[in-house]
């Protein structure tokens, strides 16, 4: 009797794990046979490439100034993600908040018009290597660090490790920190913290508003004109559809994930220069790898800026004070994590750190003011009105 009750729980198992085995196999299947997207072409043209030694060719591209009188320090623009590359769109509303400023903007590795990389390569250190060498090799001096997001947690690696490339650090709605360690003479005294809330300044200054005369009504809604270089010609998709299987392997195992999907491939199978990939394995590394402050983290000018409805916990970034002890921590209302810096109360800070780190002129006033949109009816965006000394 007993054995009759094995068998028939045997022949249930193998039944069960056949069907198991084949819908593996179904669902490889769909990730083999059904094709790519095509690419959207929305990368920026005019890319300059730099080769980063033993890691590979990232891209860059250079704004120069236009303005009148322009600061002597460059500003290296460090794109959130990770795995995000750099758009038209970035490009062209960074370079006109700051046109008195060269404006260095890098594809960091293994995303947007940069060379994917294999998963051996894809770590912070070759991260933090390809942007210091690039920071010595092409700009070749000093430079304002300007970071956001996840750009503001590897513009903080950057500066604690080569001190020698930051003039001043600008940290724009920063990543979550893992655990952080204050500098000290000794490592027994050292106080780290996992999570801390930081001590900020609320911002209450007020944001001046202007619409573009009395006679003219204004739509309840704000529409934003799209930028045409920015609209994807071809079919789009998130490669979750395709690579799932792919990046859930890769944390356990790069060599298996680096193989269900060849490299080769890997581009035609991203959403508009985002890197899944990228975006995995970097995040976790980047919070299980805790940061120590120098001596010169200490004295460095930084700027951290932030919205209060900002889905990163604010506890989460309080290190940034323990590795810079020295940094003003402000806090803006009615922003989010995609921080406005047409805003005047936003735009304000930034020139006056600016002014005081960078040599650029200092701002004595500002207007938010809306404009029409040519040639789209009742739509209207926002323009940044400043006057300088």
């Amino acid at each position: 009797m007993q054995s009759k009750w094995v068998t028939r729980l045997v022949l249930i198992g193998t039944i069960l794990l056949a069907l198991v085995l084949t819908l593996i196999a179904l669902a490889i299947g769909y990730i083999w046979t059904r094709p790519p997207p095509l690419q959207s072409q929305i990368e920026p043209k005019g890319a300059q490439f730099f080769e980063a030694e033993d890691i590979g060719r990232v891209a860059y591209w250079k704004v120069e100034a236009t303005a009148p009188k322009n600061s002597p320090i460059p500003i290296l623009y460090l794109q959130g993600g990770p795995g995000i590359g750099i758009s038209n769109g970035t490009i062209a509303s960074f370079s006109e908040q700051f046109p008195d400023f060269d404006v260095y903007f890098l594809d960091q590795i293994g995303v947007g018009a940069s060379d994917r990389l294999p998963q051996s390569k894809l770590t912070l250190e070759n991260s933090v290597t390809s942007i210091h060498q690039f920071s010595k090799e092409v700009i070749r001096q000093p430079v304002i660090l300007y970071g956001g997001s996840w750009g503001a947690g590897i513009a903080t690696r950057v500066s604690i490790a080569h001190p020698e490339i930051s003039k001043a650090l600008i940290l724009v709605a920063p990543v979550s920190l893992p655990e952080t360690c204050a500098a000290s003479p000794l490592s027994s005294e050292q106080p780290c913290f996992k999570t801390r809330l930081p001590k900020y300044d609320a911002s209450l200054e007020p944001r001046p508003f202007l619409r573009p005369n009395p006679d003219t009504k204004v739509p309840i809604k704000e529409v934003n004109r799209t930028d045409p270089s920015d609209v994807p010609n071809g079919q789009t998709s998130s490669p979750y559809n395709r690579l799932w299987l792919s990046y859930v392997v890769a944390p356990a195992s790069p060599w298996l994930s680096e193989r269900l999907v060849p490299i080769s491939q890997r581009k035609r199978w991203e959403k508009d220069g985002e890197n899944f990939e990228v975006n995995i394995v970097l995040s976790r590394q980047h919070y299980r790898l805790p940061i120590t402050a120098s001596k010169f983290s200490s004295e460095l000018p930084v700027l951290i800026l932030r919205g209060n409805s900002d889905f990163v916990p604010l506890e989460g970034v309080g290190g940034y004070q323990v590795l810079f002890p020295s940094s003003r921590f402000i806090e803006f209302r009615k922003e989010t994590h995609m921080l406005d810096l047409g805003s005047c109360a936003v735009f304000l800070e930034l020139r006056r750190f600016l002014a005081l780190n960078a040599g650029s002129a200092e701002p004595i006033s500002c207007v938010n003011q809306l404009v029409p949109v040519p040639n789209m009816p009742d739509a209207y965006t926002m323009q940044t009105i400043a006057k300088f000394k």
